[in-house]
């Protein structure tokens, strides 16, 4: 997660059309001057991408569970730690929580952001582990993980359709591995929540 953090640092929030027209191919760090958030990073620097995959994976590996007080406790001190670019709606929504608002109410309900997809790489393994009690049991607490800083419809779907995506690369040998097989599970994870959504 950090080294494609780092990697796509430099050119967040570009289109890639403006990333091939500028750069071509990203094949090294840079340096990302001029960025809106983030000039005068070193190259190879991540963002609050890497760092809230970070407190989710310690949310989840230190009490060996899927807990969302623990997570969101790990969101507050994540905030706490500095700047690392965060995006509005995540900061908003963190900042509300650490003011005490319940996680369950803590996100932005017009944010248009894709935040919730770039930090659900732990949960992906831990479900890969089989560690969930039940499918029902997933849905819910993965809806819940996204409505804590992302509570859009958007957000649910793009969550679902990651956590599908890590899913497929983490349960699949590569020899068996086929990205028009893995696209057709995205999909379909995200249809599937849209209708649960509807």
């Amino acid at each position: 997660v950090s080294i494609g953090d780092a990697l796509g640092m430099p050119v967040e929030t570009l289109t890639w059309q403006e990333i091939q027209n500028r750069f071509c191919y990203i094949t090294d760090y840079m340096r990302p001057d001029g960025h809106k958030w983030f000039d005068g990073k070193e190259a190879g620097s991540w963002t609050d991408d890497t760092r809230l995959t970070i407190a989710t994976a310690d949310a989840i590996a230190v009490h060996g569970m899927f807990d969302m007080n623990l997570i969101a406790a790990a969101h507050i001190a994540a905030l706490r730690e500095g700047d690392f670019g965060w995006g509005r709606a995540t900061k908003e929504s963190i900042e509300r929580l650490t003011r005490g608002v319940a996680w369950n109410i803590s996100g932005d309900p017009d944010g248009v952001g894709n935040g919730v997809a770039m930090k659900v790489a732990p949960i992906a393994a831990y479900i890969a582990r089989g560690s969930w009690r039940t499918l029902p049991n997933m849905v819910t607490d993965l809806v819940h993980f996204t409505q804590m800083t992302h509570r859009t419809r958007l957000a649910v779907q793009s969550a679902f359709a990651m956590t599908e995506a890590l899913l497929s690369c983490l349960n699949s040998e590569p020899a068996d591995f086929g990205v028009r097989q893995m696209l057709g599970f995205v999909l379909g994870a995200s249809e599937s929540v849209k209708r649960r959504l509807i």
